[in-house]
């Protein structure tokens, strides 16, 4: 090996790295080297202070590693080699490896700090009883094998997209887990490890637990859906499981304090001879099957006299409760500027959001009456979760992500997870507090350029999923730097030959928020409709007045008719003797439609021939 002998002195069973007497990119070309010409197999012991380099493909055998790394940061692309026992040393980790499908016989070394982002884990680990100071890692996706974990872990901050291992015993003690598990449906045979204080959040656990005997002092985590088993023993309970399927064959627990909320348990207890403190917890639907369960009540006086007192039979009868609606509403498209997304503040994906919650309630006389419509009445309900999903391509953390500050859940009952996938908001809390959360999430992308529009889907339940809201979908388009340039050019000198009637909508197409100066169809509908109405007022009011105008002169015709009589055979005779010579004065009478009247005098002469 004389590529190999020309840096190191020495046999390939004690290789020995001091520090400052080679650098590392050395060190890699020659183990490459010596892997690619030769099977290497060797036992590493020495010290390693900082490793920075970059390792694309692993695939040799080391027998054993018993060496102290001080600072690793480096890359490792693929690692398929063979560890048969890890003693070493890490203080802080913080690579980046891509894929892991090597085998780990026995680890039993220290790592301090652990915040590196393992994407696949398929290794095999036989043994593992180190020690872990800080876990706030990313592992996308956890495929492995883990015979036996009898380590130590501080603290557990990281992320956990899906999980589908094998753990065969775990006897560690974790101090506090406060991490993000989505998907969680391995097999882990037994756990009597020490868990003091688990806030963590768990989106699916549908794995199997043979025996649990570990204690949990407090547990104010979220779980969505639970089908495991458990035997364990609990301190304190206050968190929130949506689901339980599981099968607990024999309770024998410890359970101090239960405030938690159960709404759906469909399992199945063989036997419960735990002990209960304080149950302050709800369940909502329990359908499980409990196979002995015997309770009486005796009165004993004495040895020999006792009192059965006879069991008493209830009936409770639910009615159906009016079912809520949940609607989302807000703006659905959003168009900024790049300069925008890059800012500190970033950019807030739901400033004009609202949620309400809305109860169809019916007449109760009309109970039994089918097809009556009811009325949409506004009621305040609290939810339990709201999750903010990314469509299409997850957000790549180098370059884009979804932030909230801690400082707008004090005072809430609230707590939210983020991760490439969305955030998620969840505790139960009433809709205003969930709408001034919401509002607040900001949207960072360092480099718009790179990124297409984006789409994020909002999505709120209550009842742990019994009511859920509608999908709002809301739009980001980025509007570039010479995009933007060209609009406002258009709106500041617009050449002659285009319309002018258009800078209203291409105003409107820069600031969405402002109102453009274009009527909308409803207001167009709504014009049309009381312009209408007017018209069939009028002609109403017209009509009713002709009416009116005809049954009038109708009247006065009959009226004439009654009055009019037949004087043909009326005479005046007038004494010659003394009237001749002279006139006769009469009196004029007329008909109105107070009847026959007197009028106005008239003189005439009566012919001297009437006798």
């Amino acid at each position: 090996m004389p590529r190999f002998t020309q840096y190191f002195r020495g046999s390939l069973s004690g290789l020995t790295i001091r520090p400052g007497k080679i650098e590392s990119q050395k060190v890699i070309s020659c183990l490459q080297a010596c892997g690619e010409r030769h099977n290497l197999r060797m036992t590493f012991t020495g010290y390693v202070r900082r490793f920075t380099g970059y390792v694309r493909t692993f695939t040799g055998y080391v027998r054993m590693f018993t060496g102290y790394v001080r600072t690793f940061t480096g890359y490792v692309r693929t690692f398929t080699g063979y560890v048969r026992k890890f003693t070493g040393y890490v203080r802080t980790f913080t690579g980046y490896v891509r894929t892991f499908t090597g085998y780990v016989r026995t680890f039993t070394g220290y790592v301090r700090t652990f915040t590196g982002y393992v994407r696949t884990f398929t290794g095999y680990v036989r043994t593992f009883t180190g020690y872990v100071r800080t876990f706030t890692g990313y592992v996308r996706t956890f495929t492995g094998y883990v015979r036996t974990f009898t380590g130590y872990v501080r603290t557990f901050t990281g992320y956990v997209r899906t999980f589908t291992g094998y753990v065969r015993t775990f006897t560690g003690y974790l101090r506090t887990f406060t991490g993000y598990v989505r998907t969680f449906t391995g097999y882990v045979r037994t756990f009597t490890g020490y868990v003091r204080k688990f806030t963590g959040y768990v989106r699916t656990f549908t794995g199997y637990v043979l025996t649990f005997t570990g204690y949990v002092r407090t547990f104010t985590g979220y779980v969505r859906t639970f089908t495991g088993y458990f035997t364990g023993y609990v301190r304190t309970f206050t968190g929130y499981v949506r689901t339980f399927t599981g099968y607990v064959r024999k309770f024998t627990g410890y359970v101090r304090t239960f405030t938690g909320y159960v709404r759906t348990f469909t399992g199945y207890v063989r036997t419960f001879t735990g002990y209960v403190l304080t149950f302050t917890g709800y369940v909502r639907t329990f359908t499980g099957y409990v196979r002995k369960f015997t309770g009486y009540v005796r009165k004993c006086f004495g040895e020999d006299t006792c009192i059965s007192i006879p069991d008493i039979d209830a009936v409770v009868m639910v009615l159906q409760p009016s079912e809520p609606r949940i609607t989302i509403a807000g703006v659905d498209r959003l168009t900024r500027p790049a300069a925008d997304l890059r800012g500190p503040a970033g950019l807030t994906l739901f400033q004009d959001l609202h949620i309400i919650s809305t109860v169809t309630k019916g007449d109760t006389a009309s109970h039994h009456t089918a097809g009556r419509l009811g009325v949409q009445e506004e009621i305040i309900h609290n939810l339990d979760y709201c999750d903010i999903l990314v469509l299409g391509e997850e957000l790549r953390p180098e370059q884009e992500s979804l932030q909230l500050q801690r400082s707008t859940l004090l005072g809430k009952h609230l707590d939210a997870t983020n991760s490439t996938s969305g955030m998620s908001i969840y505790g139960v809390d009433s809709m205003s507090n969930y709408e001034q959360v919401i509002r607040q999430v900001h949207y960072h992308n360092w480099h718009p350029a790179q990124t297409p529009d984006r789409k994020f889907r909002l999505t709120c339940s209550e009842l742990n999923g019994r009511y859920t809201s509608n999908e709002f979908t809301l739009e980001i388009s980025v509007l570039h730097k010479s995009e933007a340039g060209e609009h406002v050019n258009h709106m500041v000198a617009p050449p002659q030959y285009m319309q002018v009637v258009h800078h209203p909508a291409m105003v409107h197409s820069l600031y969405p928020t402002r109102s453009s100066g274009v009527p909308s169809a409803a207001t167009v509908v709504i014009v049309i409709c009381i312009a209408a109405l007017v018209v069939v007022v009028v002609l109403g009011i017209y009509h009713i007045h002709l009416t009116h105008q005809q049954e009038g002169r109708s009247s006065d015709t009959t009226k004439e008719g009654e009055l009019d009589w037949d004087d043909s055979a009326l005479n005046i005779t007038v004494n010659p003797m003394e009237v001749r010579g002279k006139g006769l004065k009469t009196k004029q009478w007329g008909r109105g439609e107070g009847g026959i009247k007197e009028g106005s005098e008239r003189w005439f002469q009566v012919n001297d021939e009437i006798l």
